[in-house]
């Protein structure tokens, strides 16, 4: 899109726009619920099947004499269904395979546009904010609140003429195109790190199986709580320990006097890995800076002198320990995993320049994560503020 594509206005209902609504049958053929008799077998999608825009399950294989009495919405090739339930985000453009083959549940709201309307802007309508906000207010219900055909027509909707609509639509569209390949090279880079973290325990005469604590120390907290000030030191609690960044932000904080006390065993540094024993259970935190901090009940410190304390950290997000821990934490309804239990924690050791390759290689894999989860994060973003300007009218595209 060029600087000539897009131009300014600001008004209540754009020029050579159409304020409308949902239930408007001039534009709108809201979908009734029942089916058409079919012989052999259809696909029944819930709204659980559905992530976003797109089919990620299939809740059974049904026949028409045999089927959940939800089980009750033909998909009509053209239509744009999205999910009634308040509070969540599931939209469905039906095609002509989805039209033969599936069956939807009554979850489901569908909406047929009628010739002046592109099925396209109908689906980037409802996968806007406004939307949903709009929709999620129009729900009602005692225990699944949800929004009925009925309250349709208090959704105001404005439509261009249909070359603008469709001109919208491939605008948001290439966004959304944008996202979904960079969300693909995530999980390309998420799966490589799964497959990597199971190298490690790939048998070898380099490496050996042993306790956590004959090769890192651990070091529990000091098991008191101090007075937190409103200026100070971060002091780590497991809700700030996670595997992908401490955070310390909203962390409580202690004066220099506790922070001295709280470190008395061992002042944190970089390169140590704080480790939670309850709550995020078995989550675990790599010191990557040197900022000034303490940790505080309910979590422990693992360091060590002679091993790379990153390759621990590694190993520790495996499923090879994590398993270890589910173990551990099974059967109770507090979930807490004892210091005794994290030194026998079974680890693989090796020798430091393996383990220093083997950290980096993640630490790059994390890095081009983080890289791509901010793509990701960045492209929507800017879509949602495109996308509300552009469903408004406040910028116009040229067609």
């Amino acid at each position: 899109m060029t600087q000539t594509d897009v131009t300014m206005t600001v008004q209540e209902v754009p020029k050579g726009w159409i304020k409308t609504n949902l239930a408007d049958e001039r534009y709108f053929e809201i979908v009734p619920s029942g089916i058409s008799k079919f012989e052999g077998t259809k696909k029944y999608l819930s709204t659980s099947s559905i992530v976003g825009d797109k089919i990620v399950s299939v809740e059974d294989e049904i026949s028409f004499e045999d089927r959940p009495s939800r089980a009750n919405m033909e998909p009509i090739e053209g239509s744009v269904w999205f999910a009634k339930m308040k509070g969540t985000l599931k939209i469905l453009c039906v095609d002509k395979i989805i039209s033969q083959k599936y069956i939807l549940s009554s979850g489901f709201c569908g909406i047929k546009p009628k010739a002046n309307v592109s099925s396209r802007f109908l689906k980037q309508i409802f996968l806007s904010k406004k939307f949903n906000s709009v929709k999620d207010y129009l729900s009602t219900g005692s225990t699944q609140q949800g929004i009925g055909n009925g309250d349709l027509s208090k959704i105001i909707i404005f439509l261009p003429s249909l070359k603008e609509q469709e001109k919208i639509a491939d605008i948001l569209q290439n966004f959304d195109e944008g996202i979904n390949e960079t969300n693909k090279i995530l999980s390309v880079c998420i799966n490589l790190k799964k497959a990597e973290l199971n190298k490690i325990y790939t048998k070898s005469s380099e490496m050996t199986i042993t306790d956590l604590e004959n090769c890192y120390n651990v070091i529990d907290c000091k098991h008191k709580t101090p007075k937190y000030v409103s200026e100070g030191i971060p002091v780590i609690s497991p809700s700030e320990v996670n595997f992908e960044k401490l955070e310390t932000k909203y962390a409580k904080k202690v004066s220099q006097v506790d922070y001295l006390d709280l470190c008395e065993k061992h002042t944190p540094k970089k390169g140590d890995i704080i480790f939670s024993r309850n709550a995020s259970l078995g989550v675990a935190s790599y010191i990557d800076s040197n900022e000034k901090l303490c940790i505080g009940q309910d979590t422990v410190i693992m360091t060590s002198e002679e091993n790379n304390t990153a390759y621990l950290f590694f190993q520790l997000q495996s499923p090879h320990i994590q398993n270890q821990i589910g173990k551990i934490g099974a059967g109770s309804t507090f979930k807490r995993i004892n210091l005794k239990d994290i030194k026998k924690l079974k680890i693989v050791t090796t020798n430091l320049s393996y383990q220093k390759r083997i950290a980096d290689t993640f630490f790059m894999i994390d890095k081009r994560i983080a890289i791509e989860k901010e793509n990701a994060k960045s492209l929507f973003s800017l879509k949602n503020s495109l996308m509300q300007k552009l469903l408004s009218g406040e910028i116009r595209v040229r067609v």
